[in-house]
C-alpha cells in the first residue's frame, strides 16, 4: 500500500527542485537577452593608442558586412580633415600628426551603408606633451558571471563620470574566448558604447580572452581580442607613456605564462624599464596585467610570477602594479611596491579571503580603481559601484 504522506513528500521535493531549477534557467535566460542583441557584429568606435598617446589616436570599429567608410576628423565639427578604409569589415585607422592636449571631433559614414554610430560627432582629447595632471581609472573582470548577471554597464556610467583621461582594463572582459559567442562581445560594446568612442581603452589579455570556457576545440589563444584590439608592440605586451608616467602591459592571461630569461618579451622588459629610468620626463612606473602575483583571492599567489618578476619590478623602479583574475579589491605593500588587485568588475564575487601580512586593505566588492598623478604625487580611491568610496591611498614621491 502507498505511503499518502511519503508520496507527498516526493511530490513537493520534486515540485521544489522544479521551481529552483526554472528560477536558474529563468535567471540564466533574462539575462541573455537585452538591446546588444540589435548589435551583432556591429561595434562602434573605440579608441585606444598604438603610438605617441600626445600625437596620435586610433580609431577601430566593425560593420557587420565589408564596406568602405570615411573618418573625418578636426578641432571642430567643421572636419577639415578625412580619411578611408576599403572594403573591410574589421576597421582600424590611426591619426597622426595631432597637436597635444588638443580635443579633436571626429565622424565616422559610408557611402552605401548607415548604421546606427555612423554620422554622429565624437571627440576625443589627446595627451600631453609634458608633465600635467590627469587621471585614469583601472577595472576588470567585468565579464558576466555564469548565469549572464554582470555589472559592467553601471560600472561604465560610474567611470564616465569620473572623466578619465584613459581607462587601463586587467582582462576578463568577455566570458567565453572565441569569436563564434560573438553575442558576448556584441554585449560587451554595447555597454561601453557612451565610454569607448571617446576614452582610450588600454587592455590586458585574459584567460577568458585567451581560451577559457570556449566549446572543445574552438579556443583561439586570443586571435578574436587581436583582431578587435589595437596597442603597440605586440599587443599582449607593451607599453606607452602619458605625461610624466610609463606604463607597462605584461601578457600573464593565464597561471601558465611566464616571462622568463631569455624570452622575447623578458628582453622587451628589461629593455623597456631600463629607457624608462633613463628617462628625465618619466616619474612613475605601471605595470599591468592578469594574472596577480600576489592576492589573497581564491587563486592565491602565484610563486613563479613572483620568482620571474619581482626582483625585476624592484631593481627598475616600478612604483605600482595592477592586476585582476581574482574578484574583489586588494592593495598590497610589498618591498616598497603597491600592488593592486581591481578584479571586481562585474562577474561572480570571491567568497573568502584569505589573510596575509602584506594585505593592507581587500574586500569583496563590484569597484573600480580611480587615480590620479599630480606631479610627484598620486591618489587612488577605490570606488564601489554605488559611487561610494571604500579605500583611498595616497604616495609622495620625493
Amino acid at each position: 500500500m502507498v505511503n499518502k504522506n511519503a508520496l507527498k513528500r516526493v511530490l513537493l521535493e520534486i515540485l521544489i527542485m522544479t521551481i529552483i531549477l526554472g528560477a536558474f534557467v529563468g535567471i540564466w535566460f533574462i539575462n541573455k537577452i537585452g538591446p546588444w542583441q540589435s548589435w551583432k557584429y556591429l561595434k562602434p568606435p573605440y579608441l585606444s593608442w598604438t603610438d605617441d598617446t600626445s600625437t596620435t589616436i586610433t580609431i577601430s570599429f566593425q560593420t557587420p558586412v565589408n564596406v568602405s567608410t570615411i573618418i573625418q576628423y578636426g578641432t571642430s565639427k567643421n572636419y577639415t580633415n578625412f580619411t578611408t578604409t576599403t572594403n573591410k569589415q574589421w576597421h582600424s585607422i590611426t591619426l597622426t600628426n595631432l597637436q597635444p592636449s588638443t580635443t579633436y571631433y571626429y565622424r565616422i559614414s559610408s557611402p552605401n551603408y548607415n548604421y546606427s554610430y555612423m554620422n554622429v560627432d565624437y571627440y576625443f582629447t589627446t595627451g600631453p606633451s609634458s608633465a600635467e595632471t590627469f587621471r585614469f581609472v583601472v577595472y576588470g573582470d567585468n565579464r558576466p558571471d555564469n548565469f549572464g548577471r554582470c555589472a559592467n554597464e553601471k560600472i561604465v556610467s560610474e567611470i564616465i563620470n569620473y572623466r578619465p583621461d584613459f581607462v587601463i582594463n586587467v582582462g576578463d572582459i568577455v566570458l567565453d574566448a572565441t569569436g563564434n559567442a560573438n553575442g558576448q562581445w556584441d554585449r560587451l560594446f554595447y555597454e561601453w558604447r557612451n565610454l569607448a568612442p571617446y576614452t582610450p581603452l588600454m587592455i590586458a589579455l585574459g584567460n577568458h580572452e585567451f581560451y577559457e570556457d570556449s566549446s572543445p576545440g574552438e579556443a583561439d589563444n586570443g586571435a578574436y581580442w587581436l583582431q578587435t584590439f589595437h596597442f603597440p608592440n605586440t599587443e599582449v605586451y607593451y607599453s606607452f607613456n602619458y605625461s610624466n608616467a610609463h606604463f607597462i602591459c605584461l601578457n600573464l592571461s593565464i597561471d601558465e605564462h611566464r616571462v622568463l630569461p631569455g624570452s622575447p618579451e623578458y628582453t622587451w622588459l628589461i629593455n623597456d624599464l631600463a629607457k624608462a629610468n633613463s628617462s628625465p620626463t618619466i616619474d612613475w612606473i605601471f605595470v599591468f596585467f592578469h594574472v596577480p602575483l600576489y592576492s589573497s583571492g581564491s587563486h592565491s599567489s602565484n610563486q613563479e610570477l613572483i620568482h620571474d618578476l619581482e626582483n625585476i619590478f624592484v631593481n627598475s623602479g616600478v612604483d605600482v602594479v595592477l592586476q585582476g583574475h581574482d574578484h574583489h579589491y586588494e592593495r598590497i605593500y610589498i618591498n616598497n611596491i603597491y600592488y593592486f588587485v581591481f578584479g571586481g568588475g562585474g562577474a561572480e564575487q570571491e567568497v573568502w579571503l584569505a589573510t596575509n601580512p602584506w594585505s593592507q586593505h581587500a574586500e569583496i566588492a563590484v569597484h573600480y580603481g580611480a587615480f590620479q598623478i599630480d606631479g610627484k604625487t598620486l591618489t587612488m580611491q577605490a570606488v564601489r559601484v554605488d559611487g561610494y568610496i571604500f579605500d583611498e591611498l595616497t604616495i609622495t614621491k620625493s
